[in-house]
Formats: C-alpha cells, structure tokens, sequence
C-alpha cells in the first residue's frame, strides 16, 4: 500500500504533444451561467482555470471535405430509435427538476446521429440521453457545476459518457453529504481524460493512486440510441441560452474537445488541498449507490 504522502504528489499530465493550449483551443464562445445563480473562481471562463487544460488540436480538419470526419465513425453510425412523438410522452417533464423549469422535446429522425452538427440560428436545442434522468438522476437545468464540467472539458451533454457523467454526479452528492461545494480543481485532481485520436464520447478515468469512485456500470450499454431533441419551451425561463443567446454550455458536439486536464497542490485553494486528502482517505466507493441513495 502507497504511503499516505504519495497520494499527493504532483502526478504529470497525459502528453500533450499535437495538442492545443486553452488559449489557441478556445472557441469563440464564452459560456454564461443563468440569472441570479452565484459565480466562483471554479466556474470561470476557457482562460482563467487555475490549472492546466489541453484541448484537442483541429488545425487538420479543415483539409477534410467531409465536415464532421473529425467525429469517431462508431459515433455517427449510430442513430435514435426515438423516432416517434409517441415515445417521448410525458418526457420534457421527467427531464426537469421541481419548479418553473419547462422545455419542449422532440424525436429525431430516421438516421440523425447524435453528433449532428445542430442549426444555430433560430430556436436552439440539444440532444440528451435518457439514461441520464433516468438511470443517473441528473435532470435540468444543469447544476453550476454541471454546467461547468461541460464548459471546461468543451463538450455537448451527450459527448459525455454516462459513467462519466455518473462521477460527476457523484461527487456533487458527496460533496453535498460532507457540507462542502464541489470545485473543478478537487473534481481533476481525482480524475483524467481518456485520450483519443477521433472525437467521440469524453470518458474520465481515475488517476493512479488516486480512485475515489467504483464506474457506476463496468459496461454502460443501451443508452447509444436512445436520445432526442431538447429545446426551450415557450414559457418559463430558458435552461439554454441567456437573454443574448449565449448557451451555458455547448450544445452541439465540438471537434475541440479537452483532452489533458492537470491539477497540482499548488492549484488548489488551502481548503480545496485538506478536502482533497480528507476524500483521499476514503475507501473505494461505489458511485451507482451513493446516486441511487444506498451508499450516503
């Protein structure tokens, strides 16, 4: 067994040779949180996380005549067999949280991948996973840290694989249970990015030495085609864009997907450094029972 002090040395990040600084990657979208909701050092914009994020070189992209080649071909081969209004009844209210939170959802049609590159004029919308209502309890709006996850890995919801978004889930719910709030620097100090060559679904993996969480599934199957469209409804405020049209987090896939994500000590806040031993000490613990209320 590793001694208690090697659980914290400053592990290095995946190479990030081919790969591009958050200020090269960045798109030129800033993502903005919803009216009235609090704003921390956790939740900032691309070029202000106190610790290092690499994002995915798209630079050889555009000398491909097909626009979405950068897409993994097991991502856009697969497609919704949600394709009738019929079994979406009673969805958009299941998706949501208790409260004045509304959206209007539609089926997909015959052969649209969930990679599909989304209209940006005119009402927006994004897919979503049923799986992650259902199964992972994560509905909308997003949380503040939810939204914050999407924002720095540059991801739309369903380019996180549901395992992933099960650690997220997770550890917010942990993190409610010890009275602390969860940040992006505690969050990445525990987990990394499984890198890729072609995008398709961003999956977090433990660090070495590092394992706060059990996967909520070994292998998280039958949640590929199973995915529809969301968009804001007519009433109620808008869980997607603010009143600029600014989206609080990506709602189509980007081809610039994080790829590297490097926490030191020396990144964390004194208290983000004590709650990250305090989890260190922690046994292995199941993720699927503390969502599902078992293990809290």
């Amino acid at each position: 067994m590793a001694k208690a002090g090697n659980l914290f040395e400053d592990a290095p990040g995946p190479s990030t040779q081919g790969d591009q600084s958050p200020v090269e990657a960045t798109p030129n979208v800033r993502f903005e949180s919803p009216r009235g909701e609090p704003s921390g050092s956790s939740f900032d914009s691309y070029d202000s996380y106190p610790f290092e994020v690499w994002y995915r070189n798209d630079t050889q992209d555009s000398m491909n005549e097909d626009p979405q080649a950068w897409v993994d071909h097991k991502v856009r081969k697969i497609s919704s067999v949600l394709t009738r209004s019929s079994t979406l009844l009673g969805m958009a209210k299941a998706i949501c949280q208790r409260g004045p939170w509304s959206v209007s959802i539609s089926s997909c049609c015959h052969g649209e991948s969930v990679s599909t590159d989304l209209p940006t004029e005119g009402k927006p919308c994004f897919y979503l996973y049923d799986t992650l209502h259902s199964k992972l309890g994560v509905k909308l709006p997003f949380t503040h840290f939810e939204r914050a996850i999407l924002q720095l890995l540059n991801v739309a919801p369903t380019q996180l694989h549901p395992n992933s978004w099960a650690f997220v889930r997770a550890f917010e719910l942990l993190c409610e249970d010890l009275g602390k709030a969860p940040t992006l620097g505690v969050f990445f100090w525990f987990f990394t990015i499984k890198k890729t060559d072609k995008v398709g679904w961003t999956s977090h993996s433990s660090r070495p030495k590092r394992k706060l969480f059990k996967p909520f599934l070994e292998s998280y199957k039958l949640f590929k085609t199973r995915f529809f469209r969301v968009a804001p409804s007519d009433s109620g405020p808008n869980l997607l864009v603010d009143c600029a049209g600014r989206p609080f987090f990506p709602l189509s896939w980007t081809c610039q997907p994080a790829v590297s994500v490097t926490v030191r000590l020396k990144d964390l806040e004194e208290w983000e450094d004590e709650f990250a031993r305090e989890l260190g000490k922690l046994p292995l613990l199941p993720s699927a029972d503390i969502i599902k209320g078992t293990g809290r």
